[in-house]
């Protein structure tokens, strides 16, 4: 600007304003053709490729906080000469001036406010996706094998999806004694009860040895060695004591069976014949009463669950 103004009268300090505002726009021009422009777009709501980003929204109230201050400090200078021109001095003088910045004062900490909220968002927005990364890193692992969780891991995947478990009916009373061998010996090698068919009993009297395809006793009053298997695999599968396995099948001796199969070696021999074949899971060592389990998660986040997706919803984040 090469016009000499006076700013000490009111057609100057007026002339002064005009080519402020003039100033202004053409700054404002030229951010549009540069990478202040994002800047501007962002403190729209607006970003290439979506919303603003947080970071960018800041910088922009940052500039625009800055511009005000020094903004300030040049309309301070100028009405500090006003009211000198005027007569005015001490509290007076200051108290006039105050009242000409009082809205910039305010638009100021308006700004400023807005900067606070915008980083309040920030950081809640940056807890919630680490929330989620957590989120989508435990059900990954979960969806294979939760029941490997140490008790410390279980708890942070309980804590993350805040599950509610609500016992709807009177517990069953609990086992006595020693655990079931059958549903232990599955437990330590992390198998499934298997389904006993035709096809994989034949390769069991194969593998054996058994007279008359094994469907038959050996003597009076005994158990086909067939029936004798599948009692063995009901019992992993339902958890039913040996007194109750034995008046099923008219026996008194069915856990003698189990004693001579697992010290010979068969049992070891005929579950791997029978491998490959589909199971059930085994029984657990206390039955559990009928139970309600509900469970929430942030919107978004997937979940794999047996070769299928599905998305959770709850409550929206604040904005």
């Amino acid at each position: 600007m090469d016009e000499d103004i006076d700013n000490t009268t009111e057609d100057g300090e007026a002339r002064m304003r005009e080519k402020a505002n003039e100033a202004f726009q053409e700054l404002a021009r030229i951010r549009k053709r540069t990478q202040g422009g994002i800047q501007e777009k962002a403190e729209m709501g607006g970003f290439p490729g979506g919303q603003a980003r947080y970071g960018y929204r800041i910088a922009s109230l940052d500039q625009k906080i800055a511009e005000r201050d020094d903004t300030i400090d040049l309309m301070m200078a100028v009405a500090a000469k006003k009211v000198t021109r005027q007569g005015l001095t001490g509290a007076a003088a200051e108290e006039a001036v105050e009242k000409k910045l009082k809205p910039l004062y305010e638009e100021l900490e308006q700004l400023r406010r807005e900067r606070a909220e915008i980083e309040v968002w920030q950081s809640e927005a940056t807890k919630a996706d680490q929330r989620v990364k957590d989120l989508q890193a435990l059900a990954q692992t979960a969806s294979e094998r939760l029941e490997s969780f140490t008790k410390e891991q279980q708890a942070e995947w309980i804590a993350l999806l805040d599950i509610e478990v609500k016992v709807l009916e009177t517990p069953p009373p609990m086992h006595r004694g020693l655990a079931c061998p059958i549903g232990e010996w599955f437990r330590a090698n992390r198998r499934q009860v298997p389904t006993l068919c035709d096809c994989a009993w034949e390769q069991v009297v194969e593998l054996e040895g058994f007279p008359n395809g094994g469907v038959a006793p050996r003597q009076r009053g005994g158990l086909a060695p067939r029936t004798v298997l599948e009692a063995f695999l009901k019992k992993a599968r339902t958890g039913v004591a040996w007194p109750e396995l034995d008046a099923e099948n008219g026996s008194t001796g069915l856990i003698g069976h189990w004693k001579r199969w697992s010290a010979s070696g068969r049992w070891e021999r005929v579950m791997e014949a029978m491998k490959g074949c589909d199971g059930a899971p085994v029984a657990p060592r206390h039955p559990l009463p009928e139970l309600e389990m509900t469970g929430k998660v942030r919107p978004g986040v997937i979940l794999a669950v047996g070769g299928t997706v599905r998305e959770h919803h709850a409550q929206e984040l604040a904005p």
